[in-house]
This record gives structure tokens, C-alpha cells and sequence, in this order.
């Protein structure tokens, strides 16, 4: 029930056209299945009877009151689900539990979306799908920009960008070219262990196990994936090893200072002669960290870089281990310097396979 509730929509017109939890009781099967959907993302769990009588029937609830509650229920306690008329002359579905009752109202089943279930024959083993899911959709776009606000699969790994951040992260599965919607991303993200994974020219079909089954449309739009395989091309001259999370502890210290948006959006920092030393300035206060990094960058000009703090920390803190941030010390992070846009553009490492992209400011 918690996956049932933790998909369906809460606002907007996914909610007006697909709102509640569906369950369907079939008694000759002594089955129980549970379904939900938010228009993108389709959810179906089977779960087995201990007593089933009557005739095969379809009840839908409000995920909110009733899916809120029973999501609430310790494991392994029993519950009973059983419609009632009311003095209205309307129906309700009553759940006991031990000494406690409550009653909720069926909600129309007309207008309520249908969906196949697939055949789990054609799907693949996938090991590690929410890891590489949660290391880059961070760099995702937001809602206002529907083509970048997903993740790509491009069948070795998942990308993510706004066209001013990109990560990438491996992931192998059979068909590559899917695109999907961040909403259905950060559920799928929150799925435990391996999944089993596959792709019907329109759908991303998902078994976290044999009871669940979970499709998820595809966006039909062209991911703009061969930037990224111009930045994987860019050579640097110069790279710096760093503790991710004390890097990004000096970055969230010297922008505690921020004041709005304006401000909070800029933060400048120097590497060179074995430091890297951070700073924020708004028109009345300004915050300075440096951390030595013994016998790296050790150039005596140092490289001035503007850049969201967000993104840089963001960068820092997904993937797992020490960072390796690549740079070129000969090349200026401003908007005079010859190379274009790509070649500015800080690259981030870590072990695993992890590689993120950040574009600093340069105007």
C-alpha cells in the first residue's frame, strides 16, 4: 500500500482524471491486486488472500484517508476489508482490525484509467538501479522544462543534465535510447536491491519483485546526449584530488552568508599553489574558507572560477569516495577567453564510475 500511495497524484490533472487507490478482489483466485497510477507511472502488486468470499469486485479509495491508514498498519497485521450500505443508501468499505474500525467511501470507478499487465518473461536482470538513479538526478532539469526534467538510458549508463549541470552514472541494460519522467525516477529511485528491467517501444517495464509490476512511459522526445559526449571528449591540463564532503562543508560554511537568491546563486573559488581557498560576498558581508591540498595544484597563478554553489556541491556529494575535479589552469573562467563553453567546464570523478559536469559562470 505504501508504493499505491507513494504514485498517486495529490493535484493537478493527473489527480482530477486518476486520483485514489483501486483494489480488485477476485475470490476464485484468492487474490487481492492494488493499483495506482499518476498518468506516468503504473503500479501493480498482487497480494494473497487469507479468506476471500464473494463475487470479483473493483473498490476505489482515496489514497490520502485510506491508503494513509492501512500504509500505516505494523507488518503482519491482519486486516479485514468488507462494503457496508450506508443509511444513505450509498456503499462504504468497512476495515477492522483487532478492536479497531473505520469506514471509508467508494469512490466512481468509471472514469478510472485500465492498464495490461506484461509478460515477465521479457525483462532482464538489473542490479543497482536506484543508486545510479539517485547519482544523477540531481542534474535534472525542473518541471518547466519537460524534455530535460527526466533521466536518459542510454544502455551503458543514465544521464541527466539542464544544459548546466550533467551527471552520469553506469548502469547496463538491454536497450538503451529511454527517456523518463523525473516524477517516475524518483519512485523508481526509491526501489531496494535488483530489479528486473525491460522496454517495449513505449513503456520502461520494472519488477522490483515477483508480486510488483511497475510500467512507466516513455518520453518521446531526443535527449540531447551528444553534448555529452563532447564534454567526455574535453582533454585538461590539470586535476586536483579532494575529500568530497569536506570540500562541500567549506562551500555550505562560506555561503551561510547568503542573503537571496541573487547572492546565493554565485560563489567564487581559487585553485592553485596547494589550496583551494572559497569565497561568497554580497554587498555588505563576505565569508573566506581554504583547505590545502598537499602537492596538488601546486601552479602559482591561481584559477579563478565562479560558480553555483548548488551545482558544486551537488557535484561533490552524489557518487561514493574521493572527488577528482579536472581543470585547466592555462584556460580563463570568464567570458574573454577563447575555447567555448565546453572546455570550461569543471569535470568531477569518483570511483565507480561516477562523472558529473558543471559549467561555471562566466559572464
Amino acid at each position: 500500500m505504501s508504493r499505491a500511495v507513494g504514485i498517486a497524484p495529490s493535484k493537478g490533472a493527473a489527480f482530477d482524471k486518476a486520483h485514489g487507490i483501486v483494489i480488485e478482489v477476485m475470490p476464485s483466485d484468492k487474490q487481492v491486486s492494488i493499483r495506482a497510477t499518476d498518468l506516468d507511472t503504473y503500479i501493480t502488486t498482487w497480494i494473497p488472500a487469507v479468506e476471500c468470499e464473494g463475487e470479483d469486485v473493483q473498490w476505489r479509495l482515496s489514497a490520502n484517508a485510506f491508503g494513509g491508514m492501512v500504509s500505516k498498519l505494523k507488518n503482519g497485521r491482519q486486516v479485514t476489508l468488507k462494503p457496508e450500505k450506508t443509511k444513505e443508501g450509498g456503499v462504504e468499505l468497512i476495515v477492522t482490525s483487532g478492536m479497531m474500525r473505520a469506514g471509508f467511501q467508494l469512490l466512481d470507478m468509471a472514469s478510472y484509467p485500465e492498464w495490461d499487465i506484461f509478460d515477465s518473461d521479457d525483462l532482464t536482470d538489473v542490479s543497482g538501479l536506484a543508486a545510479a538513479l539517485n547519482n544523477v538526478s540531481w542534474a535534472a532539469a525542473g518541471p518547466s522544462e519537460a524534455q530535460l526534467n527526466s533521466v536518459h538510458f542510454t544502455g551503458e549508463h543514465v544521464v541527466a543534465t539542464d544544459r548546466y549541470k550533467f551527471a552520469r552514472y553506469p548502469l547496463k541494460v538491454a536497450e538503451g535510447g529511454i527517456t523518463l519522467p523525473l516524477s517516475a525516477i524518483k519512485f523508481l529511485s526509491t526501489l531496494k536491491g535488483d530489479v528486473k528491467f525491460g522496454f517495449d517501444g513505449f513503456n520502461a517495464l520494472v519488477m522490483p519483485d515477483d508480486d510488483t509490476q511497475i510500467k512507466v512511459i516513455a518520453l518521446g522526445t531526443e535527449y540531447p546526449v551528444a553534448v555529452l559526449d563532447k564534454l567526455a571528449e574535453v582533454e585538461y591540463t590539470d586535476k586536483v584530488q579532494v575529500n568530497a564532503d569536506e570540500f562541500a562543508d567549506m562551500i555550505d560554511l562560506t555561503s551561510a552568508i547568503n542573503t537571496n537568491d541573487r547572492v546565493s546563486k554565485k560563489l567564487t573559488f581559487w585553485i592553485g599553489r596547494q589550496q583551494i581557498a572559497a569565497m561568497v560576498a554580497s554587498e555588505t558581508d563576505r565569508a573566506r574558507d581554504i583547505m590545502s591540498v598537499p602537492g596538488q595544484a601546486t601552479h602559482d597563478h591561481r584559477v579563478e572560477i565562479r560558480i553555483n554553489p548548488k551545482y558544486l556541491s551537488d557535484a561533490l556529494t552524489n557518487g561514493e569516495g574521493l572527488c577528482t575535479i579536472h581543470y585547466s589552469s592555462a584556460q580563463a573562467y570568464d567570458s574573454s577567453a577563447s575555447g567555448g563553453p565546453l572546455k570550461k567546464t569543471l569535470k568531477f570523478e569518483k570511483p565507480g564510475g561516477y562523472t558529473a559536469w558543471v559549467m561555471p559562470i562566466t559572464g
